[in-house]
């Protein structure tokens, strides 16, 4: 009975942690997303670099859990936007992946039935 009782709790520590990870994931892609809705209609240098501080603040615990393709693909289209400000063109287009890797990367750590199986 004892150890019935210790994989219980050790399964519900293990769904309880899914469950927080997922909120964390979602809450912190949906807060950079705004930011980069806000950037095409202003891409201005302080919401670049409030995006970036954004990105730099949580980029080591979602690349606990997301894949390490998409975490460089993210960190070198957010690197790229500081790098492209001055050039509009190229500036809407390292924008562009960088919102699709984020909802890439929300999409894949969100809790449902398709990403379980």
């Amino acid at each position: 009975m004892r150890s019935f009782v210790t994989a219980t709790l050790i399964l519900s520590f293990i769904i309880l942690v899914t469950i927080c990870n997922s909120v964390y994931v979602s809450a912190r892609v949906d807060e950079m997303l705004s930011v980069c809705e806000k950037l095409k209609s202003d891409s201005s240098a302080l919401l670049t670099d409030e995006l970036i501080s954004r990105w730099q603040d949580c980029r080591d615990i979602l690349s606990l859990t997301t894949h390490r393709g998409e975490i460089e693909r993210a960190e070198n289209a957010v690197l790229s936007l500081e790098y492209y400000i001055d050039t509009p063109a190229d500036y809407s287009t390292q924008l562009s992946i960088l919102i699709s890797v984020l909802e890439h990367i929300g999409s894949s750590q969100h809790l449902s039935f398709e990403n379980i199986f």
